[in-house]
């Protein structure tokens, strides 16, 4: 493990590097009064702009050239002085320079001393993905200078304090009620008393080293310090201006809300998180709705084959690892979608640009004239795989409507098929369909009195096999009901039938009636492919079907 050392004297420094060993120092160039206290006059240096932008590919080149010109060897000692970007860069270099030279770290921010110089890691980006070029290995030490803290811009304190926050949260209760309690009153944290800033150090890097000595490489219980950075990197992915720190700050309150709404952590353990991070200046909330980020998510390092890994929280300082299907989070991504009763062209195009797909209900829309088709036809344009078809009527006729067989051969997102129509006609939209590359969906409708109870399992099994034999996409069951335990069957039904391995989230219970809020926000939450929604709580298209908004 890396030597750590916590101390005010910089003079100390000198002395971990062998002596008569050739030294480089990397550099943030806004830290040359610490850096020139600390450098003896042989040393070479290379100074560094830091952040985000430093590491990309570009940046390697650029001081690998620079070390070459100065012959620099694998018997130099390599010294990386800055914030968390300049130690993980510096890292990188160290590790990856004539296949390694030894080197040692001097963070110089909160959010360096705590979390970046220690355990080894580095890497830098690859576009907007973080972090995806790297490797794992410990530097000969780390040495912290708590003074240095106290010249650091508030803003840039926090963002350490997020990494001492998440801490305290995975690992430690006592250590995250003395950030309560001890470190959150200050508002201005350059009056933090020295004592305390040495407590808060040298806490979190006990917590982490403890972890890192278990678990270098992440095989296991390290993961736990991944705890909001899959949702934080995704929202940085998204929003480049938001600092680490808060980024991580935004993605814990995220990872607890997620592990109170599985019911893993009581409500008042989030609020106490999410009240903790307000009280360092480290806003909660998101700049964007939820299913904006969850496509850079699944670009996440932590993503294996089809699976997701998320630290979610039991208690306040006791971590949980769950691992979640990739198809879940696509879904919630893609979810919820608006079903409108009406064609007129313009309300179509808003809907478009709004939700994430619109079912078009041809049976409740009537008829358009040519000049209305027309204008539909522009205003889907570009956008015709985020429409949805549903005509149960014509289902019933047999006979596929003009209306509907133009709007598949646009090439739509989905075309709804009802199990029970006739076969012909089934037979018939479906080749349509796959013709112009569109998907099918096939459903089953139960509503209200249709039946004396729910369907039961045998009945749902068996409309599974007829969809997914007979070549479905997706399949949708909608079914009426009258308490919340017959829709807690149901859907436990369809989250079992969605973990199937030959039909992995790809169906949707669809509960109708007064419970079909609730039901909806369960099937959105548990990734079902298709969660509907009505335009306005007065335009409803399904009994009990609840507004876009509420979602």
């Amino acid at each position: 493990m890396s030597q750590l050392i916590l101390s005010e004297d910089f003079s100390q420094l000198r002395g971990l590097i062998p002596t008569g060993t050739k030294t480089l120092v990397l550099y943030d160039r806004n830290v040359s009064q610490w850096v020139h206290q600390a450098a003896d006059p042989s040393w070479e240096l290379i100074a560094l702009e830091g952040g985000e932008a430093l590491k990309q590919w570009e940046r390697v080149e650029q001081t690998v050239s620079r070390m070459m010109e100065l012959l620099a060897d694998r018997s130099w000692f390599l010294v990386g002085m800055g914030g968390g970007t300049v130690c993980d860069f510096a890292g990188f270099i160290g590790s990856v320079y004539m296949r390694g030279m030894p080197f040692g770290l001097v963070p110089t921010t909160l959010l360096a001393q705590v979390d970046a110089a220690l355990g080894g890691k580095n890497g830098i980006h690859f576009g907007p993905y973080k972090n995806i070029i790297g490797c794992t290995q410990l530097p000969r030490w780390v040495f912290c200078n708590p003074a240095v803290l106290r010249t650091l811009p508030r803003d840039e304190f926090r963002c350490g304090l997020a990494e001492c926050i998440k801490h305290g949260a995975i690992a430690s209760e006592s250590y995250f009620r003395f950030i309560e309690e001890e470190v959150a009153p200050y508002g201005d944290f350059s009056a933090l008393p020295a004592a305390i800033t040495e407590r808060l150090i040298a806490g979190s890097q006990q917590i982490k080293m403890k972890v890192v000595e278990e678990d270098l490489y992440e095989k296991g219980v390290r993961k736990a310090l991944n705890f909001g950075h899959t949702f934080g990197h995704a929202l940085a992915a998204c929003y480049p201006e938001i600092s680490h720190g808060q980024a991580v700050a935004k993605g814990m309150a995220l990872a607890a809300a997620c592990s109170a709404e599985r019911g893993l952590l009581q409500p008042q353990q989030a609020q106490r998180l999410i009240r903790v991070l307000n009280a360092c200046g480290l806003d909660p909330g998101l700049p964007c709705p939820t299913g904006q980020i969850i496509p850079h998510m699944l670009h996440d390092k932590k993503k294996r084959g089809r699976d997701l890994d998320l630290v979610l929280l039991k208690a306040i300082g006791e971590y949980v690892l769950v691992s979640d299907p990739v198809e879940l989070w696509m879904n919630r991504a893609q979810n919820p979608g608006v079903s409108l009763d009406s064609a007129q062209s313009k309300e179509m195009s808003e809907w478009l640009d709004k939700a994430p797909w619109v079912e078009l209900r041809l049976d409740l829309a009537g008829d358009l004239s040519p000049v209305g088709m027309v204008a539909l036809r522009m205003q889907c344009m570009g956008k015709e795989k985020k429409l949805m078809l549903t005509h149960p009527a014509a289902a019933e006729s047999g006979v596929i409507p003009d209306m509907l067989a133009e709007m598949v051969s646009w090439g739509a997102g989905w075309v709804d098929i009802p199990l029970d129509a006739p076969q012909g006609y089934a037979g018939q939209l479906t080749a349509l369909a796959r013709t112009n590359d569109v998907q099918v969906i096939r459903s089953a409708h139960f509503p209200e009195n249709s039946l004396e109870e729910i369907p039961g399992e045998a009945l749902l099994e068996g409309l599974a096999h007829k969809a997914f034999s007979g070549g479905a996409d997706f399949l949708k069951i909608a079914v009426h009901t009258r308490t919340p335990q017959e829709s807690d069957a149901l859907l436990a039904w369809c989250d079992v039938q969605n973990r199937k391995e030959n039909a992995r989230f790809r169906t949707t219970m669809m509960i109708m009636g007064p419970d079909a809020l609730r039901s909806r926000k369960h099937a959105l939450r548990n990734g079902y492919p298709f969660v509907y929604a009505a335009p306005s709580g007065d335009r409803t298209t399904a009994p009990g079907q609840p507004a876009f908004q509420e979602f």
